[in-house]
Order: C-alpha cells, then structure tokens, then sequence
C-alpha cells in the first residue's frame, strides 16, 4: 500500500482546521491555546484513511515556521482561500513555500461559502478567478478548485473524492523505499505507560523493528520499542507515511523538532551547504553576500550566512548556486528541498536544492564551486556520484562518507562507482576491505595523470644521475608537489610496482628498467668497500666511518652504498651499520646454533659470541627480530620458527 500526505496551506482563519475535521472528523487544534485563541499554532495530524494522513498548518504569520515545518514530505497541498476574503499575503507566502519544496500537485478549497448570500455568486466568480489568476502565476493553473462549507458541509464529499483521484494520479516513488530510514521529528512527547515518543512523517526508507537508529545531529544510538501509524501498531514504517516511534532510554526533552531519526551511520550532521537557490521575486530587496537567513528544511530552522559564489548581490527573481553557513548542524543529504526566509521581519524570499553537504568553505576558489554545483545541479544521482568523487580528484573519499553525502546505502555507491570504472578507482584491492564502506575511491584520470608525474621525475633524475640506482621516496614526494594521504601514496607505488613500471626498494624509488651506469671511479670504490667489509665482521662501520676511512667523499659512499643494497650485496642494520650479506648469513647461522643449544640467548651471550660491543649486538638482535629470525621475550631471544 502507497501512503500519502496531504498538507493544508492558506492564511489564518480561512478555515483550514474546519476543513480538515469535516473532512475526517478529526480536530487538529490539541493545544489549550489553540482552542482559546481559536486559531491554530502548531501542526495538526488527522487522517482521511489507512493510507492518506493529513497535516494540518498554521496560517498566522508568526508561525509559517511550523508551516514549513509541516510541509516536510507532503505529496498534494489542499490551498485554503476563504470566500468572504479572497487571496491574503499568507496565501501567496505558503504557495511559494509549496513552490519551492517541489510539491507538484495542489487543490484548491474555497471555504466558508455559507457565508456567501446567494445573490453574491458574482463575488465567488471574482474570488475564483483571482485564484485561478495566481494559480497561473505560481505554474499550478491545472489544479482543481473546489468550493466547500465545513459548517453545512457543501463540497464536502466531492471535495474527498477529488483529493482521492489527485492521490491516485501521483506516480509510485519505488526510489524511497529502497534508501536509508529518515524520519523529520516534528513532536516530542511522553505517554504514560510507554515513555518518550516522537512523530513526524517518513521521508525515505523502512524502518523494521530489528534496525539500529540513531538521533541525529547528536549522533545518539536509540533503542526501538515500538512504531504506530494512525494509532495502530505496526512492524514496518514506510515513505509516506505519518509515524509514532517509541524510544527507550531517552526523555522527550532530549529531542526536539527539527532532530531526525534516521539508520545508523548512514548520515552525516553538516554545517555547510553548498545548493542551488531560486530568489524571489517577491523578496523586493537584493540578496547581499554574508546576509543572515532562516534556513528551512525538514523540520528544523537554523540560522545561517550565504556565501554567494558566482556574485555578491543577488536580484530578487535570479537563480544561483551558494554555500550556506549555518550555526547549527542540520541532518540533510544531496537532493533535500529547502526554504530561506529573510532573518528579519521573518519572511520568505527563496528556496532549492542541497547539491552537496559538509562541504570546504571557500576561499579563492568561488568561482571554480560555481561551476561544479551547476554543472552537477540537473545531473541523474547516479552522475552526481561519480562527479563527486571525480571532483575530489586525489583526495578520497570512502564509500560511508559518499553515502552519506547523497542518503544511499553503501552498496548503492559500490554499485554506482564500480559500473563507472572508466572513471572511478578504489584504492583498496577486493580482497584487503570486506566491509565496503572502508573502501575509498579516487578519480582514475588525476591517478593516471598523477603517476605520470612521478614516473617522468623518476626518469629526469635517471637521465641527470646515471651512476645513481634510485631516489629517496621522501625526495621523490616533495619533487612532485602533491599534498596527499598517504593511503594515496602507498597505492601509486604499489600498483605502479605491480604494473612493472618501478621498484621499490628500502624506501628507495627507480624506474623498473632502468640500470645505473657505475663510473670508474665508483668501480674501485665499490671493490674497497665490498673488500674493508669482509674484514669488519660483526662491527659494521657506518657510512661516515667509510668515507673517512677511504679518504673519499660521503656523497660518492652512499651512492655505491644504494647500489650494493639494491643488488643485495650489502644490508643495513638500525639504519646505519653496514655489513655484507654473507655476514648477516654467519651471524644468523651463529644464533640459530646457539639457541637451539640453549634454548634462548641474551644480549650479553650474543655479544659474547660475537666478541663485539654492545652498540652492534643489540641493532643486530633488533634486525633478527624484525625479519622474523627471531622474537623478544623479556631479556631474552627465542627462535620464532
């Protein structure tokens, strides 16, 4: 079954609340206030039947917050306008909000008739064409008018049949079903016997008893006890519908409106929004850069500053894309419908879309913004996905995070990326993340572009230093000018190693096919170093200690020194004692001897059987045990095999 909302609109005392209860006999004004001051100050919720709720709006306005508020989720607005008054500011200001929030279908209800003589058709036929006049205007002049009277109840059932066929017309959103719950929280309240309860209207998902929640922006973990919908218990909430939710272990004034319950670790709180915005033209004054706003969407309100991107005045009637600064963190997602209403008087002066959430705040980069939002504003959600990541270029994203972004679920985004990888590449090789929202994903063409880079440094270097076997990788970094992850960095060297485009060696980088050219001169010094370590033995000089030894210069060492290691000639031990491989292998044989003699050795009978000092045994030992020859336990070493 498809639920539906249908929210009433229209200005005060024009008979919105009447309507509703001759409609479904329900009286939506609960508040003591309301019933005092006969009008209605904060939502109203009735329902026509199983599958079609109301919410019923306040029309003063002191309170088009709670008419915003209100609007969150409805499919079809009933606009009120009363006989004996005609079209009223409120009645412009709540047709724009309907406008804005992308809410297509209206109908319309010309109340309190009985208070129309006979002899005065004349003045309903004026009434109905200013509104037919409006509703031209506003791109609804296809939607019906009705004419109805609550108290002797004309119109009444022609007007439910006709909000019916309206309902029935609306396509079928499978979309929504198939996202992560979210839930507006519009009340907050105890019930005796059951605890903390909120309501408000279902926006995108299922919710199943067995499902983790969370409150957000707190981020709090909830407990589910129980859901209802029209005061009837259920074990499934879907799109569209009015719910109460029971939560354990938290008071109702823990949460307000404008929180939202949504699935656990599917949505991100935000406090910058970079979205499209339609100014009104009603708005009479310019929209000026840093300007204070009441920003709207779902449930909430918050005040906020928007950074105009493109200029820094903004006309009433133009469109653009902005960031919008807010003072408090909103729960929203790439899509979301929103309101600004100037901060003061509190009027309304514009709408649109998120295209983007938690987004950088700008600096000298407005422009560039601009021109990503537009380019991606009326682009299919599955091209937003990809855009994303491709904007980002090096700087990944993980697939929880790209979720939260757009409200889908994570093997959504798997789904959407992996199908564009033409475009897209994950850092993570399948079999090294079996959760799916760790992997991170990067723009395939900045990756081919950036390793591109790094191998054509490789080669200049090559080419400048032929006698030279590899670049220092840290070298290597800061040569290219990237300012990455690291996670980005140890992938280009792994899959560009795997690809047989470099080797990697002791944090040393050279092209795979490159062969160093060995001078003369470095030809005679490799034979004396090769020659003074065979006679070292157990204490393995240093670098330094080389080059005073030889009387030759430390640059001219270490670059033979690169070369012996690269060809395994030569091993460095705690980073600065220098011995050759086949007395590494004698040194290994000799501890291997002695502990399977004695079960395990120490520090002082290592040093012993290598009549050697404590400054080469105990880096020796520290070597054994990071190759796996050897395990630390207490002061002794036992063989790891």
């Amino acid at each position: 079954m498809t639920h539906r909302i249908i929210g009433t609109a229209g200005h005060i005392d024009h008979g919105k609340t009447a309507l509703v209860k001759a409609l479904t006999g329900i009286d939506t004004d609960r508040l003591k206030e309301e019933k005092e001051r006969e009008i209605t100050i904060d939502l109203g919720f009735a329902y026509l039947d199983d599958s079609i709720a109301f919410i019923d709006v306040p029309g003063h306005e002191k309170f088009v917050k709670n008419m915003v508020a209100g609007v969150t989720g409805v499919d079809l607005a009933l606009l009120v306008v009363a006989a004996d008054d005609g079209i009223m500011p409120q009645t412009r200001e709540h047709l724009d909000i309907i406008r804005l929030l992308k809410v297509e279908r209206i109908v319309v209800a010309i109340t309190k008739i009985d208070l129309i003589d006979p002899g005065q058709q004349d003045w309903i036929d004026l009434v109905k064409d200013e509104i037919e006049s409006m509703l031209t205007q506003y791109e609804f002049k296809k939607s019906a008018i009705m004419h109805v009277s609550s108290v002797s109840g004309a119109g009444i059932e022609e007007l439910k049949s006709k909000l019916k066929e309206e309902i029935d017309a609306l396509p079928h959103e499978k979309e929504k079903q198939n996202l992560p719950f979210r839930l507006p929280v519009d009340r907050s309240f105890t019930l005796t016997g059951f605890g903390t309860v909120v309501t408000g209207t279902v926006i995108s998902g299922v919710l199943k008893p067995d499902d983790s929640i969370e409150l957000l922006p707190q981020q709090r973990e909830l407990r589910l006890r129980s859901m209802q919908r029209h005061n009837k218990k259920v074990t499934q909430l879907n799109p569209g519908e009015r719910a109460a939710i029971n939560l354990g272990g938290i008071q109702k004034n823990e949460i307000v409106r404008g929180d939202v319950i949504a699935r656990s670790e599917f949505f991100i709180p935000s406090q910058t929004i970079n979205c499209s915005l339609h100014y009104l033209d009603s708005a009479k004054v310019p929209l000026k850069f840093r300007d204070r706003v009441r920003f709207h969407t779902g449930t909430i309100e918050v005040i906020g500053r928007v950074i105009l991107l493109e200029k820094d005045i903004l006309q009433p009637g133009e469109k653009t894309v902005l960031q919008i600064q807010l003072e408090k963190p909103v729960t929203v997602a790439v899509g979301d419908r929103f309101i600004i209403r100037k901060y003061s008087p509190a009027v309304t002066i514009g709408g649109g879309t998120v295209l983007e959430i938690d987004a950088k705040r700008p600096r000298r980069n407005r422009k560039q913004i601009a021109e990503y939002l537009k380019s991606v504003e009326n682009l299919p959600r599955q091209e937003q996905v990809c855009s994303f990541v491709i904007k980002n270029e090096l700087h990944p994203h993980s697939t929880q995070k790209i979720a939260a972004q757009f409200g889908l679920f994570h093997d959504q985004v798997s789904e959407i990326l992996i199908s564009a990888d033409d475009r897209i590449m994950s850092l993570n090789r399948e079999e090294e993340t079996a959760v799916s929202s760790d992997k991170l994903w990067i723009s395939r063409k900045s990756f081919e572009s950036f390793t591109g880079k790094i191998l054509e440094i490789l080669r200049k270097f090559h080419n400048e230093n032929p006698e030279k076997p590899a670049l220092d990788r840290l070298k290597l970094i800061k040569q290219s000018g990237y300012t990455l992850d690291e996670p980005v960095w140890n992938f280009a060297f792994e899959q560009m190693t795997v690809d047989s485009r470099i080797v990697l060696s002791k944090n040393r980088v050279k092209l795979a096919d490159f062969v160093p050219e060995v001078s003369g001169k470095y030809q005679e010094l490799r034979r004396n170093i090769v020659e003074h370590l065979k006679q070292t033995g157990a204490a393995g000089p240093s670098q330094e200690e080389f080059a005073d030894t030889l009387k030759v210069n430390i640059d001219d060492v270490k670059t033979v020194i690169t070369l012996l290691v690269d060809e395994g000639e030569v091993i460095i031990v705690g980073n600065s004692f220098l011995y050759a491989a086949d007395e590494i292998k004698r040194i290994e044989s000799l501890i291997r001897d002695s502990i399977n003699q004695k079960g395990s050795i120490t520090i002082s009978e290592f040093r012993t059987s290598l009549n050697t000092s404590r400054k080469y045994a105990l880096p020796l030992l520290n070597y054994f045990d990071d190759t796996g020859v050897t395990v630390r336990v207490g002061d002794e070493r036992i063989l790891k095999d």
